[in-house]
């Protein structure tokens, strides 16, 4: 801190670090006090540009994985083949079974084949 002619300035050592005593201080009537403080801790400039930085490339990111998204070509759903009429044919009758609960062997099989299908 600057300080006006007349004014004596003494730095004064503690646990916690130096602070400044300033004496004697008169302000005349009508007369205000003004004071100049300099060299303050300030934020490092680094630490403002690495948060710039990281928040374009998380917004990059995400940009990025929209388009993907969007441009990925997703396979035309064509008509279902003789695998997927066979695959419904069989859960038809699976269902069946399953409500009459009449024979286990015929259920057995069409698990297997319905394994077999999806394998």
């Amino acid at each position: 801190m600057n300080t006006p002619p007349g004014v004596q300035k003494e730095n004064r050592p503690t646990p916690q670090g130096i602070y400044q005593l300033y004496g004697p201080i008169g302000i005349p009537a009508g007369q205000s006090m003004v004071m100049t403080i300099e060299g303050l801790p300030s934020r490092p400039a680094w630490r403002w540009w690495l948060q710039l930085i990281i928040g374009l490339l998380v917004v990059a990111v995400m940009l990025g994985g929209l388009a993907l998204a969007l441009a990925a070509r997703r396979p035309v759903a064509t008509d279902a083949g003789p695998a997927e009429a066979r695959k419904q044919q069989l859960i038809d009758e699976l269902v069946e079974l399953e409500r009459s609960t009449a024979d286990p062997k015929r259920r057995e099989q069409l698990l297997a084949e319905l394994e077999r299908l999806w394998g």
